[in-house]
């Protein structure tokens, strides 16, 4: 089992198929929404993460962490995060520290869990705000929000959740961002699906990449 999303890759794999995965993000109320925060047209990344995650003791919960060094690109990169049913905070759903997007990059160090870094906080940094979420519920932040997952403690569900980026369709963006997130290449992502809609859509458009800034990964201290 992987333990960033909770199943065996196989059955990763297998979500990963689904058309409907894949065509959830791009529904018109999340485009409208992001349309209307961006002033521009948005652009939904496809590498879409599935999280399946268990009480089990294994599971490592997603560490405190910025999505900004995970993705990098565009600095107006957000995080629309869906869970797929009610997801109580006993459930293990996100939980994120107010204001923290205001504080750029922070340094980080490696840890377990999802992504495998934590970004370092201060001392008084401890104002986290989290719910129990509902079925239809988003919460969506900009990419240098600070968040986690919380530990799930009922021990008779699992935790289904979506993650999906968006940007505004003429700001760069790191090659990474257009490959799948799993080892399927997307045309075995795509031979089950009824429509060519949405395949390799990103083609279409004229997008401006991004290098990959190494540095990011490495061990920083932060003064508070």
């Amino acid at each position: 089992m992987r333990l960033d999303i909770g199943v065996s890759i196989a059955a990763y794999n297998d979500v990963q198929r689904l058309e409907l995965f894949h065509r959830l993000p791009h529904h018109p109320k999340l485009l409208e929404l992001f349309g209307t925060l961006f002033g521009r047209t948005p652009f939904v990344h496809p590498r879409h993460i599935a999280r399946m995650a268990t009480p089990h003791r294994s599971m490592v919960p997603t560490p405190i962490h910025q999505d900004f060094p995970l993705i990098q690109g565009s600095q107006n990169t957000w995080t629309c995060w869906l869970p797929l049913g009610d997801c109580p905070q006993a459930l293990g759903g996100l939980s994120i520290l107010r204001g923290s997007h205001r504080n750029g990059y922070l340094p980080v160090q490696m840890t377990g869990g999802a992504g495998g870094l934590e970004a370092q906080l201060c001392q008084h940094e401890t104002d986290w705000l989290g719910t129990d979420y509902g079925c239809g519920d988003v919460l969506i932040f900009p990419c240098f929000t600070v968040h986690r997952a919380l530990r799930a403690t009922l021990t008779d569900r699992i935790r289904l959740s979506l993650d999906v980026r968006y940007q505004p369709d003429d700001e760069p963006i790191e090659a990474k961002s257009l490959l799948p997130h799993c080892d399927l290449p997307w045309e075995e992502i795509y031979a089950g699906w009824t429509s060519r809609e949405l395949q390799y859509y990103w083609t279409a458009l004229n997008l401006e990449p991004s290098p990959w800034n190494e540095a990011l990964f490495q061990p920083g201290t932060r003064i508070c």
